[in-house]
């Protein structure tokens, strides 16, 4: 049973028609490039997680300004910088609305082995978790989140954060956009 296949039973999520998707990407759009310092990873990922700093399960690290890594128990989750706006292969159908312009992006990548993320209440479970994280990394400098997979873009904004943290252990993007 992998890693996901776990979690999922922990959650008590079921299995449902819909189709499995690969992974989940959520891109923070930003005015100018933030690439996050280790102690802002960690900091983040304490608020968002509610769970302490611990050297070898749950920490983040900053990769030579490059890149970031966040380790969770048994996940490795990547975040990349990209000094350009996103672009066609990022987009795919969506379009990007005027209220999310920027010049920057960070993107959260959460790709799970096996079967992908195979339930809507997996997917959902999983929105939530990597979004507590995005609106704990966001500040000023952040306009908006991309879920790209959904394709929905949501607002920095108060009222995102507090869906996101009202959200439990489920979050649909769809419903908040």
């Amino acid at each position: 049973m992998n890693l996901f296949s776990q979690l999922a039973k922990k959650l008590n999520l079921t299995h449902d028609p819909a189709p499995p998707r690969p992974g989940l990407t959520l891109c923070l759009l930003q005015r100018r490039l933030e690439r996050y310092t280790t102690e802002r990873l960690n900091a983040a990922m304490q608020a968002a997680w509610g769970r302490a700093y611990d050297r070898t399960t749950f920490f983040g690290m900053n990769l030579d300004d490059e890149n970031g890594l966040i380790k969770f128990n048994e996940l490795y989750i990547p975040i990349y910088y990209h000094e350009h706006r996103l672009g066609a292969e990022e987009l795919g159908a969506s379009s990007l609305p005027g209220w999310a312009d920027h010049s920057a992006f960070s993107r959260i990548d959460f790709v799970p082995g096996g079967e992908g993320l195979p339930t809507s209440e997996a997917r959902h479970a999983f929105c939530g978790f990597i979004g507590l994280l995005a609106v704990e990394l966001a500040n000023e400098l952040t306009t908006a989140f991309f879920y790209k997979e959904d394709g929905v873009f949501l607002r920095r904004d108060r009222l995102t954060r507090e869906m996101i943290l009202a959200s439990d252990k489920s979050f649909d993007p769809h419903s908040a956009a």
